[in-house]
Order: C-alpha cells, then structure tokens, then sequence
C-alpha cells in the first residue's frame, strides 16, 4: 500500500523531477517508509512507501525490469502474488515482493496481465521498448488512480490533491460534480471535483502511447452467467466457504502486524471468525463504542471476541474528542464525501496499536442482501405496471395498494411515485440520493440539477446484465455506485491518512464473481445474508445472526445539532458567501434544518460542511 506518482511530459514542457517530487511530498502519510524517483527520457515515476511485502530493498519503488526495460510504480498488494511467482518460471526473480511479480507478468502476458491478478491495485508500467505507459486498475475499484491528459501531459497520481500541487491544472471545481456530489455524497468515476482530473475506472486498464489515451475493459459484467437453477444448495454453500476462506486467507499475507474491524455485525464477525481459522496467534481486533446505546455494537463485538479469544481494543468515543480531530479528519479527505470520520477514528486507534494492515467487513451487503434497498427494488417490481398509470392516479392509489412502505421518507415517497419509470438506474438513482433536483435548484439554481453521473454510468453497463437474476442486478448497482464511490474511496482515504491498509475479502472478484452467479430464491429465502451464514455455520453464534442490523454509524444528528453545531454554523455562513450557492436559500436551509424540519436530516447539512472544508483547503 502505497502512493504512485508520474508524468509523461513527450514535449519537455515542464521540470519533470521537481512536479513528481511535489505530488510525493502531499502523500506522505501513504508512504512514510521511503520514498522513490525515477526518470527516462520524457517520463519520470515517483513512489511513496508503505511497507508491508519484502520488508528489505528488494520491496523499494520505482522498480525495472531491466533485462525487459519495463520500469513500475505500484500501489497496493497481490494477494496470489507467490503462486503467480511459480508457473513464472521463465523469469529471474531477485526480490521477494509483489511488485516484481507484476513486471514479470507483463513481460509474458503483456495487457492481459491484469487478468491474472488478485489483489487490490493501481499501478503504471513504462514499456521503454514499446515507447507506452500501461496504467491499470483492481477489479472492483479499491485502489484510486486518478490522471489529467491535457496540453501534451499525461500526469498520474494517487489522489487528487497530489494532482493538484503539481501546479500544472487549474484549481477550477466542475459544477456538474458539484450536482452529483450533492446527490449522492460523492462524485461518481469516472468524474471528479476537479474539471480537468479524472479516475481510470475500475476494472481499466489505460494505453497512452504518441500522446493517446485509450481504456479498455478487462472484466465486464457480460463474463458473469447465471448458475443452473437445478444446482444443490449444498454444492453452492461450499463453494461460497471455500471462496470465502481462500480469499481471507490470501489477504492474511503480511510481513507486518494486521487486525480487523469488528463491528459484532455479520459481515465483520464472518471475517474474524475465518480468520481465526487460519491464525497461528491471537487476532487483534478493534471496535468503536458510544454512550448512546442506539449506535453501540459493542456488547457484540465483545462476544465475537471472547469466542474467538481475541486481543481485542474497544475505543470510546465521546463527541468532544470528535470534535478536537475534527479539522485534522476534514483536511485528510481528497475529496469531498458524505462519508469518512467513522473510518478514520477507527484507523487511527488500530495504526496506534502498531499495527499496518486490518481486514474489513466492507462489500457483504452488497453481496447477500444486506441492504434494505433490495427488498425496496424488488417491491416495487412486482408492481411495475403501476407506472403505466397518470401520475395522478398513482399519488391516489398508493397508499391503499400498500406499495411504498414506511421506511420511506415523505419527500422519497413522492419523487418514487413521479418517477416516469422504474428501471435500476432510475429507482437505485433515487434510492441512493440525498439531495433532490429540486433541492439542489433551490439551493444553487445556476448549477444544472439534472446533471447525473450515476445513471448515465449505469445505463452504460444495465444492458449487460439483462441475463443476471435480479438481485445481482441490484447489487452490481451497488458495487458500482455507493460502494466505489463512496465507501471505497473513502476507506482508501482515511485509512491511508494513518498509513494503514484496508482489506476487503467480500471484493475478492472471483467470490464477487460466483455469489453475483446465484440466483434470487437461493440468496434470499427469507432473510438478509442467510446464504453467507449457512456457508459459515457454526462459525457466528445465534446473537449475532439473529440480532438487528445497525451499521456502522456514528450518532450524527445529535452532534451536529449539539456538540458541533458551532463549527457546522460557521462552515455553513463560508459557504453561503461563495459563488455557488444562493447566499439567503442557504442560510434559510439551515435555519429550517435547526428549527427541526422533518425533510433535511442531518447527511444534507454535513455534506454542505464537508465541501466546505474541501474547498477552503484545496482551491483558495
């Protein structure tokens, strides 16, 4: 786990050591181990260090392959990486890293390495003899690579704000960003805050040869197929406890300390419990707790740990030492997010514990059915003919037909029901919203509310998985938008702010792969993750399966209205006088959110507070 840095300047426009050594010097905290430079011609690669593999010189980036004359800047880990290593026979091998397993794969396999690779990554390759850079990202988006392509420079980097302070783009935010963000807590890939910069997608790889970018594919959602509906349940229970320990166990690999996050949910208690299967030593695992026992899981973390016999760190959490980290947390974000201080208190305890590397439960809800939104999707399908009928037909009609249930807000209630259809895209688009269009006109009317990243995304892929049963349709919804967007980006993010690595073992893409496979009666008979339990059984005792999902939260409402509301007043009056929003229909906003109005929960107000932060730290 690493920060990559580079520049492909064909022209000699510009000082290429001076801008890479800037972009490194901004990502200190994802490499304080070492640091790297290394430059041929018109190009020059920079590396920040996190060691976890080959703890030796071996491990040190940039690397070259020099009997190949391929040079590399990695960021990230190769789960298979030694198994890789033996069928590549062919190559001389003088490390013990990762790294050089991906330079080995490219000299025989070329582009297609990628699809060999099981980890999660981001990386660029010069290829000297060929004159190109191969840049490529991890199958579902864990690792950031972001890149500007403009006025004959092609620069790349692990996170914007290293793009930034090279000093070559300008620091204009895009305002159709600005509309996605607000609707939906981040800017969706391939798109960012920035007008200029961009993120290689997930499941990329990138060609820039004489100056011209292009994309590809290596992993589409058109390669997954439905298994038989005659499959025995058995036969898929093993095959889901066989993926799912080979990928905790791949993800185990470490030359340093690792732990994991354990919530005493399902998802994070599956992942220690396999772990303990395959540890030699006591696991350290670490939990975030609160005096207000709505949002305190800890008395399930606990049991989780006592049966797995743990060394187990329980933090407490109090508002008034949130607050103190409060400026600290915001100037980590590398971009604006709904998301992120609930990652770092967490990170930030476990790095205090000397360990580099924890594993998360992050990607079960996706994967077995852990979100409400499922069974919302789902409901409204079997009355997709409704939305044949006149709007004012359906206003009337459904509160008697029970179609829209209680969990509903009231202002989600009624964009569902004005809906001109429900296809994935527009009902996951709406499911996953915080502001409305016309909250956001309200708010900022010269910002074009319309604007839509998400749904022009996934009208991109929807016809690919026409085949795949419906829950998987759903799930990919979320694989691509929250999860990547959101809770991915800021996983990297906020972890990397305390020099640690997150690992995931739900996005291990051949697990992703099988499970994303089965069909709808298998994967929800009855209940969410029932699939995921009886493939573990007896691992997780009944008071974790049975218990009710919380999530991991912070109680936000509260803090804002009390403990914060001093900072989140006066970040909101910044806002206001910048030129984006309308000034008074802002500030009327907040007052009315203060006044307790049942339609502007607190997500809305911190997501105005977090752009804030954003701006005031990397445009002014």
């Amino acid at each position: 786990m690493c920060g990559i840095a580079g520049i492909v300047d064909k022209n000699h426009l510009v000082e290429k050591r001076e801008i890479v050594i800037k972009m490194m010097d901004k990502m200190i905290h994802r490499g304080p181990d070492s640091s790297g430079y290394w430059s041929e011609g018109y190009v020059a690669f920079g590396h920040r260090r996190l060691s976890i593999i080959d703890l030796t010189p071996g491990g040190h980036q940039p690397k070259t392959d020099s009997i190949h004359q391929n040079t590399i800047t990695f960021n990230g880990e190769i789960y298979n990486y030694k198994k890789l290593k033996s069928e590549l026979t062919d190559y001389s091998f003088v490390t013990n890293s990762d790294t050089e397993v991906i330079l080995a794969a490219y000299a025989k396999w070329g582009f297609d390495c990628v699809k060999y690779l099981k980890g999660q990554f981001a990386f660029a390759i010069w290829d000297e003899t060929k004159k190109l850079l191969f840049i490529a990202r991890d199958h579902l988006g864990e690792k950031p690579f972001y890149y500007y392509h403009a006025n004959g420079i092609f620069l790349f980097g692990s996170e914007v704000r290293a793009l930034l302070a090279s000093n070559l783009i300008e620091k204009k935010i895009s305002k159709d960003a600005i509309v996605d963000y607000l609707k939906y807590q981040s800017v969706n890939a391939p798109n960012t805050i920035v007008n200029e910069i961009f993120a290689l997608p997930a499941a990329s790889y990138g060609i820039l040869k004489e100056n011209s970018l292009n994309i590809h594919s290596y992993w589409t959602h058109e390669d997954l197929k439905e298994l038989p509906e005659n499959t025995e349940y058995k036969v898929v229970l093993d095959n889901i406890r066989f993926l799912f320990s080979e990928s905790v166990k791949g993800q185990m690999q470490s030359d340093v300390p690792l732990g994991a996050f354990l919530s005493g949910g399902i998802d994070s208690s599956a992942i220690v419990a396999m772990m303990a299967e395959h540890a030699t030593s006591p696991i350290h695992t670490f939990n975030v707790s609160f005096e207000d026992k709505q949002f305190d899981e800890s008395i399930y973390a606990n049991l989780i740990a006592k049966k797995y016999k743990t060394d187990h760190t329980q933090i407490d959490l109090k508002p008034t030492v949130l607050l103190e980290q409060l400026p600290e947390i915001l100037s980590s974000m590398d971009v604006p997010s709904g998301d992120g201080p609930n990652t770092y208190i967490i990170s930030q305890a476990v790095k205090n514990r000397g360990l580099t590397v924890a594993l998360s439960g992050l990607g079960g809800d996706d994967l077995f059915v852990g979100y409400v939104g499922f069974l919302r999707y789902m409901n409204v399908q079997k009355y997709k003919a409704f939305w044949d009928f006149p709007n004012g037909i359906r206003k009337a009609l459904s509160s008697t037909m029970g179609l829209i249930k209680n969990d509903h807000s009231t202002s989600k209630k009624r964009a569902l029901l004005e809906l001109e259809d429900v296809s994935l895209s527009s009902f996951y688009g709406l499911s996953r919203s915080v502001f409305s269009p016309s909250e956001i006109h309200y708010l900022a009317p010269k910002l074009n509310a319309t604007t839509d990243f998400l749904r022009d995304n996934m009208n991109q892929w929807l016809p690919e998985v026409d085949h795949l049963p419906e829950f998987s349709r759903y799930g990919l919804a979320e694989l691509n938008g929250y999860t990547q967007n959101v809770l991915l980006k800021d996983s990297d993010v906020m972890a990397m702010a305390n020099s640690l690595e997150i690992r995931s073992p739900f996005f291990d893409h051949e697990l992703v792969s099988y499970v994303l496979s089965i069909g709808d009666a298998i994967k929800y008979p009855h209940t969410p993750k029932k699939l995921l339990v009886d493939a573990i059984q007896p691992m997780l005792p009944d008071e974790i399966v049975h218990r009710k999902k919380m999530g991991f939260s912070f109680p936000w409402d509260s803090w804002v209205r009390k403990e914060l509301q001093p900072f989140v007043d006066q970040s909101i009056k910044d806002l206001a006088n910048r030129n984006i929003f309308d000034k008074a229909n802002l500030l009327k906003y907040y007052q009315d959110y203060c006044d307790g109005s049942p339609l502007i929960i607190w997500s809305k107000i911190w997501l105005l507070v977090n752009l804030e932060a954003w701006i005031s730290k990397n445009i002014e």
